[in-house]
């Protein structure tokens, strides 16, 4: 575990995440986000769309994120998909190249933090149905922006053209 001040950590964390390619990057808490929208509702209702979210049994699905035990923290990274970048998001049989670019960013971050500070990191998985995490919840909470009304989160200097990955930290 790094002696280093968490501000500290974080403004290195941010620094790196970017040098590797993020367009922004933030460090928010594991704790912030379970007490986001999206994380406490899906307990109850899952991705039963039928259910509203207000009728549904306090905790009536049990299958919500999986959090390691020592995760405190989770770092979310951003990429830009341009307007001029429409390729970015397309599908072409094994995922999105903008994804790609965020997985990358992710396991070279990951790969830094375990090896600079002896930090455990879990790399998560896009889909919170296979292990991840809500990352516009996570993006908001970690201060990259603002969830709009088309609810995307808007973002200083992107609007709405950023895509998200993160990982968390023990």
């Amino acid at each position: 575990m790094s002696s280093i001040p968490s501000s500290e950590l974080t403004v290195r964390i941010v620094e790196k995440a970017k040098s590797l390619g993020a367009a922004i990057a933030g460090v928010a808490s594991v704790e912030s986000l379970k007490e986001s929208p999206s994380h406490r509702i899906y307990p109850k209702i899952g991705m039963n769309l039928k259910v509203h979210w207000q009728k549904a049994k306090h905790n009536s699905k049990r299958d919500g994120v999986a959090w390691p035990a020592d995760a405190v923290s989770v770092v979310v990274v951003g990429v830009e998909h341009n307007i001029n970048q429409p390729e970015l998001d397309w599908w072409d049989g094994k995922g999105t190249s903008g994804n790609r670019i965020l997985m990358r960013i992710n396991k070279n971050l990951s790969e830094w933090i375990e090896d600079t500070f002896s930090i455990k990191t879990y790399k998560l998985p896009y889909f919170v149905s296979k292990g991840g995490i809500f990352l516009k919840d996570a993006a908001v909470v970690a201060g990259l922006g603002c969830l709009g009304r088309n609810n995307l989160v808007i973002t200083p200097g992107y609007g709405p053209r950023i895509r998200f990955r993160a990982l968390l930290m023990d």
